[in-house]
Formats: structure tokens, sequence, C-alpha cells
């Protein structure tokens, strides 16, 4: 299948967007669909889900959930007649526009991994907790903002909504909660999208290679302007996890304890080859223009491939072979659809509406470099700097970084004597399952601090 016909992935939710002429606004971005000839009721249906129920009825709801046929859309057609014109425009509203963010700019110059030089770095960042608590640093993963928890001001559920309040594993209670927005995601943080004080335009396609050191030494300036020398605790999942690891072994003395979940101290061949097909999609866009895109066309069909082969990653096999209908949905001689592709079409649409390309890319080549072992002897070396108690939690049918990678980081931790406590959940929610496993989660973490 060629990459130009992937557009199926994202053209119905878009259509569906458009035909109730809406304007929306998300963390990142205003985007608004304007289409000429308002098209029929669109053929996907998400499953709707009771907000009242726990995350694991939820899923078990999910899976006995039916979803409708995804049938061709006139967009893609190569008859005219049926082509309809969609303009989406992007207005970054970045400075200022997010309720209970605070934020920073870097006085002083900041020199990547790499040595490319950047001035006037912004940091953004949510609180939660007791201003006078010990500090517990979270970090967000991939796709994921500094909006962790919801508040009175902003009272939409965070991604990990289930975890950080009072009573929960990150006991507001007890501790102050900080989460930054990442370097290089989307969102409040110094980014692709952001302008470039040195042209006075957007960074796009010439924003700097960066790493999870990068991204820790970011976090490191916002511990230091908030007056932070040490912090009880670094906890992250995902990239999340290889930030936490990351700031455990840059900066051993600033952190009492570390904890990751569902990630590694080294990227494998195996993980990095899939991203590179994510970002090959998204490259082989004809609306990518080597990165210099038009607000007006982003290469929103290469974003969807990179957003639906993700998804497949980060759940399991067993998890889709359970959940979705065997036998197709919908079949005629003309075209034939499956629940599964309902599903992953549904993600790619949601996803699309809150991402930027060359900032999937950043992020993307950004977990392919996680690498202790880089600029020492070994990797055992690498990992020997991490001094903090760790609790290390992986998920059996992670596909996408396998339990294996934190197993090998417990090990290196005991051989050089510091805790290391490593503890599996059997999850068929794979690697996501730390978005949605709050109890299993909740009982570890709570007795580790």
């Amino acid at each position: 299948m060629e990459v130009s016909n992937f557009g199926l992935f994202v053209v119905p939710h878009l259509r569906h967007i458009a035909r109730r002429s809406c304007s929306l606004k998300f963390t990142v971005y205003r985007i608004t669909y304007h289409v000429d000839n308002p098209s029929p009721e669109p053929h996907v249906r998400v499953p709707q889900v009771p907000k009242a129920l726990p995350s694991l009825e939820r899923e078990k709801h999910l899976r006995s959930s039916k979803t409708t046929p995804i049938k061709k859309d006139p967009i893609i057609s190569n008859d005219s007649n049926h082509r309809q014109s969609i303009k989406v425009s992007i207005t970054n509203v970045l400075e200022g526009s997010i309720s209970d963010v605070s934020h920073f700019t870097c006085r002083d110059p900041f020199q990547t991994e790499f040595g490319v030089e950047m001035i006037g770095i912004k940091i953004g960042w949510k609180e939660w907790g007791d201003p006078n608590g010990p500090v517990i640093l979270l970090c967000p993963s991939f796709s994921m903002g500094c909006h962790a928890r919801s508040t009175a001001n902003e009272p939409t559920p965070g991604w990990w909504e289930g975890m950080v309040g009072d009573d929960l594993a990150l006991d507001t209670k007890k501790y102050r909660i900080i989460c930054p927005d990442i370097l290089g995601a989307p969102f409040t943080t110094t980014n692709a999208t952001s302008i470039n004080p040195e042209t006075q335009r957007n960074w796009g396609p010439d924003f700097p290679i960066i790493t999870p050191v990068d991204q820790v030494r970011v976090h490191k300036r916002l511990l230091e302007h908030l007056g932070i020398k040490k912090i009880k605790a670094v906890v992250g999942a995902s990239l999340g996890g290889m930030q936490a690891l990351t700031f455990a072994a840059e900066f051993p003395d600033s952190v009492e304890k570390v904890i990751a979940l569902c990630t590694t101290a080294q990227s494998s061949p195996t993980t990095i080859a899939f991203r590179y097909v994510q970002k090959l999609a998204i490259r082989s866009d004809p609306n990518f223009n080597g990165g210099r895109y038009s607000p007006d066309g982003p290469p929103l069909h290469g974003l969807a491939v990179a957003r639906a082969l993700g998804t497949i990653c980060y759940r399991s096999r067993a998890e889709f072979d359970e959940r979705f209908q065997w036998s197709p949905l919908h079949v005629n001689q003309k075209d034939v659809s499956y629940d599964v592709e309902s599903y992953l079409n549904a993600q790619a649409s949601k996803f699309n509406r809150q991402y930027d390309a060359n900032c999937y890319l950043t992020l993307s080549r950004c977990a392919d470099l996680q690498d202790l072992a880089r600029g020492h002897d070994s990797y055992e070396e690498g990992v020997g700097r991490i001094q903090a108690e760790a609790l290390l939690m992986g998920f059996t049918h992670d596909a996408l970084i396998p339990s294996t990678e934190l197993k090998r980081v417990q090990n290196v931790l005991h051989s050089r004597g510091v805790r290391a406590e490593y503890v599996e959940s059997d999850s068929l929610l794979g690697h996501d399952a730390f978005l949605k496993e709050w109890k299993w989660m909740t009982d570890h973490i709570r007795s580790f601090l």
C-alpha cells in the first residue's frame, strides 16, 4: 500500500468536524476546518464510554462496543466532483493561553548535547500539592503535556488523573508535584512551532536534534529557577521514563528516588525501526515539503499513518484479538472494513487535531537517542551513574519496549549496590497500561515513596 493512500485514516473524522462547522481549541493549537460542500453523516462511530466507569471497566465496555463500518471517502477520490476543499488553519497559541500553566524563560543560552546553542528557551509547567512539601518531578511521555491532573480552573481530566491527587500515588497532601512540558513537544516549552529568537521565525524543520539529556537539563534549569536543589523523586513512563532514568544519571546528587515505567536506558534497534517507519510516513506525505509545510496544508495523512502504527505498538496483540471483531463489519464488491480499522482511524484523527509533524519527528528521534552509555565506556558505566533508589515497572505485553530492558537496568544497579526493585504487570493493555492500570501502579508507587 502506498503512503499516499493512507488519507483514509484521518479524513472521515475531519469531515465530521467540518460538517458541524465547529472551531476547536486545544492545548497547543486553535484548529478551524472550513468545507465548501458539507458531506453526509460520517461512517465512523467511536464507542461512547460512560465517564464514571473505572479504567478497567471502561476497557471492558470498549471491548463489548460495536463500531460502524468505514466507507471510502470522496476526499481521496480521483473524481474531482467528489473532492472537498478542506482548509486547516493552525494558529500557535502557546504563550499564556492555558490556565494554570506557569512560564519561565531561560536567560542564559542553552547548548544541546550535540552542540547547538539555543537562546531564550521557554518552559511551561504545572504543579499541584503542598508548596512546602518534598518535590516530585513528573516527566510527560511523547504525546502528553504538563496537564497531568485536573484543577478547578481546568477541569478536563489529566493524563495521570488517577495517580496525582489527594491520597493517590503521588499524594498532593504530602508532596509538591511539578510537571513541565518537555523540550520539543508542541505545547508550552520551546519546540518546532515556537519562534526562534535569532530569526524571528518558527523553528520548523530547523529545530535542532535533541536527546533526553537535553530535556532533563531543561528540567534542571526549571528546578533551579524555583530554588529547588534536591527532589524526592523523578517519575516518568515511556519517553517520560527515559527522562526519569536520565535525570537520575545526570544529576545523581539531586534526586533521592527514581520511578521509571515501560522504558529503557538505551533504545533498541527494533524500537528504532518501529519509529523509523512512522517518520518515513510523515516525510513521504506530499504536504510535508521537507518540514516547511503550509499552515493551510500540514501533512495530516502522514501523521495519521504514523499515529496508527504507533497505536498498534502501544497496545498488545492479546488485547486487540480479544477486543475487536474478527469478521468484517462491511463487505461489498469494492470495499471491506474491519472493527480494528475504525479504531485506528479514530485514534489517528484524534491525534491529528493536537500535534505537529515537525514536533513528532523531533521527539521520535529524541527517543531513538536514549542511551545512558553515550559518552561512557560501557552501558554498565552509564547506567551505574544512578545512585537513587529505583522502582522499575514493566509490562509483559509491551510490544514497543520489552520489559527485559528495565530488568537489565535493575541488574546493573544491583551489581553496584543500589537498591532497585523491579515489578511487572501482565496487563493486556501493553505499553499503554501506564495510562490505565491505576491500582497496580498505585500499590507499588505508594509503598516505594
